[in-house]
């Protein structure tokens, strides 16, 4: 009868070190991370990705808004519905997206990837909602919708470039920390506020740091 009591409160503990950790993930997660690019000047070239090729989204197209929303929800494992392509591309809060790019494979819809300025302050550019088809990735192609990107706002003359994640989204903050990105802890009037306790935020940039300095070895 102790030995039985015994294993459940041995039970008892471990799932409670698993509950912490998963509200650790959950907080270090639910807290932004900054990062920006500030020069233009020496952008890698585009390289020639035929047959795939990019083409503008028409915003209020109902099957292109499907073809968003499925690409976006396969991206990051979400349920969003029209609605939520409202809120996020026509009608966001914080940013005003200038132009949203389909990739395509001949008639296949592969990737999405768009084009915003910050409402307060529409001379600097936001890297938005870069999504990719999972059946094309490892090929480089996320590096080179960011870098299409990044083109088309030294075409349109921005001034800067910066970009909002959280840490779980690693293998994007990698693609930008290789096109120039840096970490930006000194947060401007136009950035996304951080709501994150003031702890957790500390932790945070501790953390984003830490990954830059990583990836940069």
């Amino acid at each position: 009868m102790v030995s039985m009591r015994i294993e459940i409160l041995e039970r008892l503990l471990f799932l409670r070190g698993i509950r912490r950790q998963l509200n650790l993930y959950t907080s270090l997660n639910s807290g932004l991370v900054y990062f920006q690019r500030t020069d233009f000047r020496d952008l890698l070239p585009l390289q020639n990705i035929a047959p795939l090729y990019l083409k503008e989204m028409s915003t209020n197209d109902e099957s292109q808004i499907n073809e968003w929303l499925h690409i976006i929800n396969q991206s990051f494992s979400r349920d969003w519905g029209k609605k939520d392509y409202i809120e996020n591309i026509i009608n966001h809060k914080i940013y005003n997206i200038l132009h949203v790019y389909f990739l395509m494979d001949g008639e296949k819809y592969i990737g999405v990837v768009s084009e915003a300025v910050f409402k307060k302050n529409n001379q600097v550019g936001v890297t938005h909602y870069l999504g990719l088809d999972k059946d094309y990735f490892g090929r480089g192609l996320g590096k080179y919708l960011i870098l299409y990107i990044l083109h088309k706002m030294k075409e349109h003359n921005l001034k800067s470039c910066e970009g909002e994640s959280t840490l779980d989204h690693e293998k994007s903050l990698f693609i930008h920390f290789n096109l120039g990105f840096y970490p930006k802890t000194k947060l401007d009037y136009w950035n996304t506020p951080n709501h994150a306790p003031a702890l957790m935020r500390v932790i945070i940039n501790y953390m984003f740091k830490r990954l830059y300095k990583r990836k940069r070895r």
